[in-house]
């Protein structure tokens, strides 16, 4: 509704993704002063359907206590969104002051980590050693499908920059995945610290989220990576039946059926493509260290 305001969203984890996002985002979230959506990922900025629908749906879709009148601290997570610059433009104009958390992994793990995620739903059938030759294909001006996924998404320096183009850099809050492995609550603190809450409250740390799993029937995980589409006619039946916290539940449960851990990966990681991108990547590195000012040399090594 036109003129209707709005609480903003104070903070956002736009990334990186397969850097921790969702477990930070999660300890956060305990904390008894901040709310954060009930969805593991806030699509309404990349969404454009959602998005045209205005910040009443996405109050009304992702945030379960939401109350215009309450001064708890609104944070949201989409690993997605540094990405897309479209989506970093909209949360601009959501909210200019919006506090911006970016977590960098080292990219060749980062894209490992990426490739096994979807390797693992069962829906991507190209192997880890086409990669070289996708970067190849790019570099000719073809922008592939594997190059967007788990190149591009690597390059942060190149995302950072769009960022910096829309929120000032004193709002962007950078940290190393290699730290909050060691350090989640040094981070946790500062992020807390941060948004000028009491500090005092400790989540449980223990708890990893999103951890990667495979899967026990890659037929079965390629129908559910169909039906999670927005467009499939079989979601947005049973969305409108059913109350949306109640789905988000059901469909979490039904994925974690079809999930068990893995103790050997059953996808080969060839050693030829691993050092061709560790070579590939280190003059982003490079540039990254001498932008941030943060010593990135281990990432080379």
């Amino acid at each position: 509704m036109m003129g209707e305001e709005f609480r903003k969203i104070d903070l956002f984890i736009v990334g990186a993704q397969k850097a921790g996002t969702t477990s930070l985002f999660n300890y956060l979230k305990e904390h008894p002063l901040i709310e954060g959506h009930i969805s593991q990922e806030l699509s309404y900025f990349i969404n454009d359907d959602e998005y045209k629908k205005g910040c009443s749906f996405m109050f009304k879709k992702y945030y379960n206590k939401y109350n215009k009148n309450n001064k708890s601290i609104l944070i949201a997570k989409n690993a997605g969104l540094y990405v897309n610059e479209t989506a970093i433009k909209r949360l601009h104009n959501h909210n200019k002051d919006c506090k911006i958390v970016y977590i960098l992994r080292e990219p060749v793990s980062r894209t490992i980590s990426s490739f096994l995620m979807e390797k693992n739903s069962g829906w991507l059938k190209n192997d880890f050693k086409e990669l070289p030759n996708e970067i190849k294909k790019h570099e000719n001006g073809k922008y592939s499908l594997m190059y967007k996924l788990f190149i591009n998404q690597s390059l942060y320096l190149k995302h950072l920059t769009t960022i910096y183009k829309y929120f000032n850099k004193e709002n962007v809050y950078i940290y190393l995945f290699d730290d909050f492995k060691t350090q989640p609550i040094k981070i946790y603190k500062d992020i807390i610290k941060k948004l000028n809450i009491d500090i005092d409250f400790t989540p449980n740390f223990k708890i990893i989220y999103n951890q990667q799993k495979s899967v026990k029937s890659e037929n079965f995980e390629s129908f559910l990576h169909k039906f999670r589409k927005e467009n499939n006619i079989i979601k947005r039946l049973v969305k409108k039946l059913i109350p949306y916290k109640i789905f988000i539940k059901v469909s979490n449960y039904i994925l974690k059926l079809n999930r068990q851990e893995s103790t050997k990966n059953k996808f080969l990681i060839d050693s030829k493509t691993v050092e061709f991108l560790k070579d590939f990547y280190k003059k982003y590195n490079d540039e990254l260290s001498q932008f941030c000012g943060i010593d990135l040399t281990f990432w080379n090594k």
